[in-house]
């Protein structure tokens, strides 16, 4: 592992990626890792950067040539929050349709 920083940054704007499909988020793959420069604190949670940037690669900064790369975590908040209310609404108007399809299978049943 290269040594991973993580750059705390609060940034708001268009430029976040919260356009991004909640289809898109199940390509991001989270992982433990323990920094190499500090393996006192054990494992970490997070992303690999590399892997995060070719989903959302608003929230990557540095130079790839280097290997330098880090994360700006606060600004995928907006983008995972979005994806979460994505999959909520998808939820309900599926719940809406097994209800329906319930009372029509209720109704048959009477008949």
């Amino acid at each position: 592992v290269v040594e991973n920083r993580v750059t705390v940054v609060g940034c708001f704007g268009s430029q976040l990626g919260a356009n991004v499909a909640a289809g898109e988020i199940m390509k991001i793959k989270p992982v433990s890792y323990t920094l190499i420069d500090d393996k006192n604190n054990g494992q970490q949670l997070g992303y690999l950067a590399q892997d995060l940037k070719k989903v959302i690669p608003s929230v990557v900064h540095g130079d790839e040539n280097k290997e330098m790369l880090s994360v700006t975590y606060t600004e995928l908040i907006p983008v995972l929050t979005k994806a979460i209310q994505e999959q909520q609404a998808i939820i309900e108007a599926q719940s809406k349709t097994i209800d329906a399809l319930i009372k029509r299978i209720d109704n048959l049943e009477k008949n």
